[in-house]
């Protein structure tokens, strides 16, 4: 009964480790991208002119605003994905019992 202990032992805190890299890889994510997400809204800022003398101009305008509003919509889903992430591995932490009991 021991042993089974002890191996049970070993895995929670393995697992619980691992859990702990995750989240701290996951926070660091989060930063990288929201340093990422002000940068390029920054620089698609900065190109981007309106223009709307003429009706070629106007369709230009229209689709690099279409442009811009993709990269911003990545932006966003690798913020998403990060932070749901995050928080099933803050749920984990939380609840530290991951041993299956037989």
């Amino acid at each position: 009964m021991a042993s089974i202990f002890a191996s049970e032992q070993a895995h929670l805190t393995k697992v619980y480790h691992q859990l702990e890299d995750m989240r701290d890889t996951l926070n660091a994510q989060l930063t990288a991208n929201k340093t990422q997400g002000f940068a390029t809204k920054e620089q698609l800022d900065q190109e981007l002119t309106l223009n709307f003398d003429t009706d070629i101009k106007t369709m230009e305008t229209y689709a690099d605003i279409e442009a811009i509003n993709r990269e911003i919509d990545i932006v966003n889903h690798n913020h998403d994905i990060s932070t749901g992430q995050l928080s099933k591995v803050t749920t984990l932490l939380t609840q530290p019992y991951f041993a299956k009991v037989t």
